[in-house]
């Protein structure tokens, strides 16, 4: 038989439910969101590249590094960076790493440097120090990124070298290019590729130069350039004395009879 009371003690000993009000329920939400993106903010700085202690920046300069370890890209967006050491030494980490400077950005090279590619954008220059040329000095062995810039923006390789991997024939129609424009018509006071050292041998009894060539188009062929093993299609310039054909530093009988395939003074 039913029974009002019983009825009413049931109802009694149930739980309440506990209405929450949609703006709450919403509140959470947004907490557990924001917790997930600090969480994955945090992730992404621990994972960041840190750059080699021998990498420093001015105090105006704003960079950034993405890709993945062992092919790193450093953006420059302001300021200047100076490479005291090479970049790939670091850690194995900056192997093949590209340096890409944007407009109006300077780096220096202190040291040789071994890049997976090297990239100028507008004005953007940048400078090896003066260091004796060569294995001596500091040389700048480009990988396959290969080298991209226009003839605004300015390479100083000083009395250093370059090698580009892998470039072939395009590379040297490059380097005709950057070179041409950087001789000037004999100062070496242009944008593009050139040697400030050159710059100041103007008028002087042996001037200098920067010289280039397919390796696999020299009488002689290099199989290692300032201490770094190159194939024929590599691309190999050098900062050299005027009218050296072969690229091996000097003039003599053997530049003399050089078959001319390199270039040492730009049309």
């Amino acid at each position: 038989m039913f029974s009002f009371a019983a009825a009413i003690r049931a109802l009694c000993r149930r739980r309440p439910t506990l209405l929450v009000p949609k703006s709450a329920r919403a509140d959470r939400r947004l907490k557990r969101a924001a917790g997930a993106t600090v969480e994955a903010m945090e992730q992404r700085v621990l994972l960041s590249a840190t750059l080699p202690a021998s990498v420093h920046l001015s105090a105006d300069a704003t960079d950034s590094t993405t890709g993945n370890p062992g092919a790193y890209i450093f953006d420059l967006t302001g300021g200047t960076a100076t490479f005291d050491t090479d970049l790939s030494k670091g850690s194995p980490d900056w192997q093949n790493a590209t340096i890409a400077l944007a407009d109006g950005t300077k780096a220096v090279f202190n040291s040789p440097q071994t890049l997976g590619g090297l990239q100028l954008a507008g004005s953007a220059k940048f400078t090896a120090s003066t260091g004796g040329g060569g294995a001596n000095g500091n040389f700048i062995d480009i990988g396959l990124g290969g080298l991209s810039m226009s003839t605004t923006s300015t390479i100083d390789l000083a009395d250093n070298d370059m090698i580009l991997q892998g470039a072939g024939s395009a590379g040297v129609a490059q380097l005709q290019a950057l070179v041409s424009h950087a001789f000037n018509g004999g100062n070496w006071l242009g944008t593009g590729l050139g040697s400030s050292n050159a710059a100041m041998s103007v008028g002087a009894a042996m001037q200098t130069a920067e010289g280039f060539a397919l390796n696999g188009s020299l009488t002689t062929p290099f199989g290692t350039f300032d201490g770094v093993p190159v194939t024929s299609a590599d691309v190999i310039d050098r900062y050299t004395v005027m009218a050296d054909a072969n690229l091996d530093g000097t003039v003599n009988l053997t530049t003399t009879a050089s078959s001319g395939t390199t270039s040492t003074k730009p049309a």
